[in-house]
This record gives structure tokens, sequence and C-alpha cells, in this order.
């Protein structure tokens, strides 16, 4: 059996995968909110996957690293992916694949705003995974005035992250964004998007033939496996996304999703020709 543990906020996201394309999984796959611990009094063996814990607060982090800790050392029969203690989260991720030469770019948290010496940057928030907060800051004085106004309509700074922006665009003036996830020691290309927003979603990719030939492409041939393996053992991460992109045979690491999107809901509204052309499995998914 395997126990996907997870926040009950972000159940949904694989919730739905169980509805649709995995339903052959239905009966092998548990879910279990990390809300829904503390209660519990038996933990049978199994694989035990440490999703979204990117998504709890540092306290509710450091009481499941225990859960972790009594797992393993309860049975030879669990098996834990993504362990808590190692796992690396987003600011310890990019400075480390800085520091280890994988990444040509860092983060800076905001509390440190005084330290940053390469611009442009960008505000994000360490622990979402929706994107930047802000536009591209092109001085000290932008990040400053845009923290303030940040603060001044309530909001904290903790968890925010500088990061360097990195320009990524192809001759053409595309951005192109992949992702590819880890399933224990199994890595899976998933999507290739292309754009002219260097904060590329799905709403703003560009979808043509030529566009989703060179996805398939990437798909099937995988012919970033060595070096992402490498980054998802550097992040002691064995269940996730990462979004990366490619400049010759420099790899950008965005980030590594704890708790990916894997298939939209069933009931969702019909998508677009070229979204149900990338919906099938081997193709990318928004």
């Amino acid at each position: 059996m395997i126990y996907f543990l997870v926040p009950r906020d972000g159940a949904p996201l694989i919730e739905n995968y169980l509805a649709g394309w995995g339903k052959g999984l239905a009966g092998r796959l548990n879910v279990v909110p990390y809300e829904d611990l503390p209660s519990r009094t038996d933990y049978p063996g199994g694989t035990y996957v440490f999703a979204g814990f990117d998504q709890l607060s540092p306290v509710q982090r450091h009481a499941f690293t225990g859960v972790a800790s009594q797992l393993e050392s309860a049975s030879a029969d669990v098996s834990i992916l993504n362990r808590p203690a190692l796992t690396l989260l987003r600011y310890d991720l990019l400075r480390t694949l800085q520091q280890v030469g994988i990444n040509r770019f860092g983060a800076t948290r905001a509390a440190n705003a005084a330290s940053v010496t390469r611009y442009p940057v960008f505000i994000r928030k360490e622990s979402a995974h929706n994107g930047s907060l802000s536009g591209l800051l092109y001085s000290l004085g932008d990040v400053d005035r845009w923290l303030c106004d940040w603060w001044l309509r309530g909001n904290k700074l903790r968890d925010l992250l500088i990061v360097d922006f990195a320009e990524t665009r192809d001759s053409s003036g595309l951005f192109h964004k992949y992702s590819a996830f880890v399933v224990g020691d199994a890595v899976v290309p998933r999507s290739l998007y292309f754009g002219k927003d260097w904060m590329l979603k799905s709403r703003t990719r560009e979808v043509d033939e030529e566009k989703l030939l060179a996805e398939r492409a990437y798909v099937m041939d995988n012919p970033h496996e060595t070096i992402l393996r490498r980054i998802f053992v550097t992040a002691h991460i064995e269940y996730g996304r990462i979004d990366y992109s490619v400049v010759g045979r420099q790899i950008f690491a965005w980030e590594i999703n704890l708790n990916p999107t894997i298939g939209r809901a069933p009931r969702e509204p019909t998508a677009s020709p070229c979204e149900k052309a990338t919906r099938s499995p081997g193709w990318g998914c928004c």
C-alpha cells in the first residue's frame, strides 16, 4: 500500500488523478491528510510519500519529521519518499544548486535584501507554487519599495524570497519551461511549454504543431535524465516535479514541487483542441 501524506488543502491534486488517469491505483494508494496524523495510533507497512510538506508551517514540519523517524524505526516494511529531515525546500535548494555549480542564479531571503548584488530580481513566496509576486526589480530601491508596500498591505515578509532573474530566451524571443517528475528512482519527463512571458504558465503558453512535436520529442527522449537525477539526489527528493529551463547545456532549475498537479479534475470545463492534444499519457499537461 502507498500512503500519500499531504496537507488537506492539497489533497485534491492527487485525488483528481485517482479519479481519472490513475483509477487503476485507487485501491493501492491511500491519501492521508497531515492534519489526521496526530489521531492515528497505527502505521502499517508500506510506502509513505511525504508530499507537499513545504506547504506546512515550520512547527508542523518539525513534528512530521519525528513521525517519519518513528515510521522507519518501527518496521522494516516501511519505505519513505521525501524524508522531511533531508529534503531541501526552495531556499536551500536554490542556494545549494548554485553552490554546486548546477544553477547560475541564487536566492536571498527578504530580510537580507541589502546583500543582493545582482539585478534584476523578482520576489516570490518560499512555500507557494503560483509564480512571482512581483515583476522584475532592477535595484535595491525597487526591492525596498516593493517590500514596504507588501508590508503596509498587512502581509508578512518572512516567507518571501528574492530570486535572481536568469535570461533564458531563445533567438526567437521565446522562453522554454521543461517539467519532469521523479518517482522513486525514475525520472519521467512531463511537459515542455513555450511562451513570451518569463514567468511561464499554462495560460500564457503558445501552442502549434511544431511546439507540440518538440514537446513530444522531449517526453519520449528524456534528454536531461542524467542531470535531473543528480538534482533530485542533491535535493534528497524522491517524489515531486521539477520546473527548469535549458540554455545550451546549462540547466536552470527553478523549483521542485512536492505536491504537483498530475491530471485535471474529471468534471472541469472542456479543454481547447491544443490542450486536448497534450492530455493523453506521454504528452505534457497544463
